[in-house]
């Protein structure tokens, strides 16, 4: 792993995970789409429609937080994020692909076989994606006008 701000994550969220890394890639796509900067905690704020480690992820790339209270949970088990620009009353809308969802099924099923030396390959394999595919094909985004 190249990148300073996923080894930051990783150090945040106690471990490197696949979720973590996820949660960091649709935060920075969406303050890059919506052109804000770290600093405009003020105006922003994301919705969450999981609990998992990409809240993790999320805090470090995104200028929301638990802290700020400007990231919300409404957890109906389903892989999306709302990210909004308040002040110019624009939303991001990132959920998961296709792609990425068969490689979080597969990564699942072999999980409940057992066998250690499957699980570690998969989730080497799931990592790497996570960390290196290109977010077109790891994300679905909307922009949409609020």
């Amino acid at each position: 792993m190249k990148n300073k701000s996923l080894k930051l994550v990783y150090w945040f969220h106690g471990h490197s995970c696949p979720m973590s890394t996820l949660g960091f890639r649709a935060g920075a796509l969406a303050k890059k789409l919506l052109k804000i900067k770290r600093t405009q905690y003020f105006k922003t704020n994301v919705k969450v429609y999981f609990r998992s480690c990409a809240i993790d992820g999320i805090q470090i790339s995104y200028p929301a937080t638990m802290a700020n209270n400007n990231i919300f949970i409404d957890d109906k088990n389903s892989f999306v994020f709302e990210f909004n620009d308040t002040e110019n009353k624009r939303m991001i809308r990132i959920s998961y692909s296709k792609a990425l969802l068969n490689i979080m099924t597969e990564f699942a099923e072999i999980k409940k076989s057992g066998n250690k030396s499957k699980i570690d390959k998969y989730f080497k394999r799931f990592i790497k994606f996570a960390q290196t595919a290109p977010t077109d094909l790891l994300f679905n985004v909307e922009d949409i006008k609020i």
